[in-house]
């Protein structure tokens, strides 16, 4: 096949391959009639039939796990006091609203599951109690179904476990150790002697005697999902490019840990998977699916209609390249790669070195011109040059677009490419036309489909999608967008510094400044004027350009020595004569902490995180900045004062932040505090880890187990590690060559 430089077929999908080649007039590859994979290296037509023997059974080992004596944490006295001291302050309080609503997990209908003494319960929007504080457990629908289908939740009460409607009413007749809802509207329930699939009706579809059942879809794949807007998944045919699809959804269920097979969602039809081996270990295939009707098992790409795999020869790798376009390579035994779309059929019988990925445009998915990029090197065999990577674009027909002449070839927006050759840019539309009369030396895509180009006339703004300039001869080396209120503005470089445009690319501060923040302090664009130690540095200014001043002491100000202003409940400024001042929300103030930098919401009623810098000898005339972390109130008092390593705002869910005092000591004193500031278990544990639904992972002497948010043991403190299963549902516990798995309310599963 020979293409001409001039030659620019306009077509649907674009790829861009790097070459060895610097010659337009260069033939591709050999002449050849090939249209498939297998028709140019001989291989089987049309792949194979996939086919996996079921396995052998094996036993899981019963190593028995010795006794491990339980032992007091001795927690840091320091931080002991510290906490202690925190708690009233807490409950302190305060002249101004508390701005923070309770924590819960908003249902579909507007029913929250709401946190009581360590408890969930369900209550409506208007705060009347459905189901009182009783549930240790729960897991609401979309953490591990479609977020259309957040109408109820499971949950764990003592021993059983069941789902309830968002309404508060129990779906399934019998309760059992674990419930979890999927996609296509049945439960996948554990009891102690195994794992099985009932529905919504309580029918048994797969009695409970398998080791684990997870369940996988192809569902993101297609722009309609096949759902009829109120129910679960359904094998509804839809079509998407004149190509009929199927909603194609599986359980996977496994006989033991490695060994597992693909069971259809109408659990007619079971697919085994091959078991992978490293040695005399196994591990699990993962497989995926990579497109509507596609799954990756292991390094095989299956068919899942036909259940054919694409290559069948042994020595072949098949990669896949762009899931979204159904791209793959096929590396053959003596390393070389050929793009292939998804039926096997060529994109061009061009062999390369390297297919290395592609860099797909965010959002051009629906482009009428769809972009992909691949990086790759051809192989000039027998002419004894060494590789040197160009790059080029060629249609899904593998006819050349874009001539291999560029050092690379990037995407700018939908269906614009930029080429980048000796130190000059050009602009191609997806045809392969110029859209640019002369090269740039410099391109940066910015805002809703514009450029930012430079060349010797100076900076222009150009509209990526017809090359048409807007702006003419800015004085910018780069702009970026920014929302500020609702609003585009954009920040702009120049060689002064930068400043602030408004939509027309009109400056709206009155001068350039060393920095300008890309995110609004209390409604203010907060500015850096001189990255020099001095003061006065910083200043705000409204989005209209008016410098806003603040007042400290009945005397207004206009600039800082620093500044942090998160928003209208509190302010912290370092006046240019060293002092710190909190501005409170009523323009009163109070003395500050000159040494705090940053401040932020800590998400619960009054309550700010704060952090400063503390400078460390690290010797040899080095030192190190260690940030510290507390928390004030809107009346600029000190909660927590700034000696921990970390303070997490507070969870919307549970209520909780997260604490780390000190990471380099033997007791790192880790954990959570409560809205009441108490400490998440008092302190009795280390290293508490939030495992989601009212789970903690806890150590304890070295050893890990699992308890739930009222200290109820669920999962005995004996183990090396524990870790959620592939479902995100089972406990799986480790200890020595012995793996235990328990239900989230503490049964344990054979």
């Amino acid at each position: 096949m020979v293409f001409s430089c001039r030659d620019a077929v306009a077509a649907s999908l674009f790829l861009l391959i790097g070459m060895t080649t610097a010659s337009c007039s260069r033939k591709l590859s050999q002449q050849t009639t090939a249209k498939t994979i297998h028709q140019l290296l001989g291989l089987d037509a049309g792949g194979c039939q996939f086919t996996s023997p079921k396995p052998k059974s094996s036993a899981v080992s019963d190593e028995q796990m010795p006794a491990v004596e339980q032992g007091p944490v001795t927690p840091d006295s320091v931080l002991e006091k510290i906490l202690r001291e925190a708690k009233p302050r807490f409950l302190q309080p305060s002249r101004y609203a508390d701005r923070f609503t309770v924590p819960g997990i908003v249902l579909a209908n507007g029913n929250t599951l709401y946190i009581e003494n360590n408890r969930y319960g369900l209550k409506k929007s208007d705060g009347t109690v459905i189901l009182a504080p009783m549930f240790d457990y729960i897991t609401p629908a979309f953490t591990y179904a479609a977020p259309d289908s957040a109408k109820g939740f499971a949950a764990c009460v003592g021993t059983g476990c069941n789902y309830y409607d968002a309404d508060g009413k129990k779906v399934l007749a019998t309760d059992y150790a674990g419930v979890l809802p999927t996609a296509a509207g049945t439960f996948i329930i554990y009891t102690q002697e195994g794992v099985g699939i009932v529905d919504a009706a309580g029918r048994t579809l797969v009695a409970p005697s398998f080791y684990d059942i997870t369940t996988l879809d192809d569902s993101r794949y297609r722009p309609v999902i096949g759902r009829d807007g109120q129910g679960p998944l359904v094998p509804t045919a839809v079509n998407v490019n004149g190509e009929t699809y199927k909603s194609h959804f599986f359980y996977r269920v496994y006989t033991h840990a490695y060994r597992s097979f693909l069971l259809s969602g109408d659990v007619s039809d079971t697919l085994w998977l091959p078991e992978s081996k490293y040695g005399h270990e196994l591990f699990d295939v993962h497989p995926h699916f990579v497109s509507a009707g596609h799954l990756m098992i292991d390094d095989m790409l299956v068919n899942v209609k036909t259940r054919r795999k694409l290559i069948c020869e042994p020595g072949y790798e098949v990669r896949v390249v762009n899931e979204v376009r159904q791209l793959a390579s096929v590396v053959a035994p003596d390393g070389l790669e050929y793009l292939v779309h998804f039926d096997g059929t060529l994109v061009t019988p061009q062999a390369f070195y390297n297919i290395a990925g592609v860099d797909m445009y965010e959002g051009n998915e629906a482009s009428p011109n769809p972009v992909s990029v691949v990086s790759g090197a051809m192989p000039a065999p027998g002419s004894g040059i060494d590789p040197v990577t160009l790059d080029g674009a060629i249609d899904r027909n593998g006819q050349w677009v874009i001539p291999p002449e560029y050092s690379v070839v990037s995407i700018m927006g939908p269906g614009v490419l930029a080429g980048y050759s000796g130190g000059t840019i050009d602009l191609f539309d997806a045809a392969g036309n110029k859209l640019t009369a002369f090269k740039y030396t410099e391109i940066s895509p910015f805002g809703d489909g514009l450029l930012l180009v430079a060349g010797e006339g100076g900076a222009d703004v150009v509209r990526a999608s017809s090359g048409e300039k807007l702006q003419h001869d800015l004085p910018y080396s780069k702009i970026e967008a920014v929302d500020f209120n609702g609003v585009t503005y954009y920040i702009a470089e120049g060689p002064e510094g930068e400043t602030v445009l408004n939509e027309t690319f009109t400056p709206v501060l009155p001068g350039f400044y060393a920095a300008v923040f890309e995110t609004l302090h209390n409604g203010a664009i907060k500015v850096l004027t001189s990255y020099e130690e001095r003061s006065g540095r910083y200043r705000l200014y409204e989005c209209n350009g008016k410098v806003r001043k603040i007042k400290v002491q009945g005397r207004e100000y206009d600039s800082f020595s620093w500044i942090a202003s998160p928003d209208a409940g509190l302010t912290h400024v370092v006046l240019n004569d060293g002092t710190a001042w909190f501005v409170l929300s009523d323009g009163n103030s109070v003395p500050g902490d000159a040494r705090i930098r940053t401040m932020a919401p800590a998400n619960y009623r009054n309550l700010y995180i704060t952090s400063i810098a503390i400078p460390e000898d690290l010797g040899g005339g080095e030192t190190f900045l260690r940030i510290k972390y507390g928390m004030v109130n809107t009346e600029g008092q000190t909660v927590i004062p700034p000696t921990f390593d970390k303070i997490e705002p507070f969870s919307a869910e549970t209520g909780l932040a997260y604490f780390l005092y000190n990471e380099f000591s033997d007791y790192a004193g880790s954990g959570y505090i409560t809205h009441g500031g108490d400490v998440l278990f008092d302190m009795q544990y280390m290293y508490p880890t939030d495992l989601e639904g009212g789970l903690f992972r806890v150590w304890k002497n070295h050893r890990c187990g699992v308890v739930t948010r009222s200290n109820k043991v669920i999962v005995p403190i004996v183990y090396d590690e524990i870790e959620h299963n592939d479902s995100f549902f089972l406990l799986e516990a480790k200890r020595g060559k012995t793996i235990d798995r328990y239900t989230p309310q503490g049964t344990k599963i054979k």
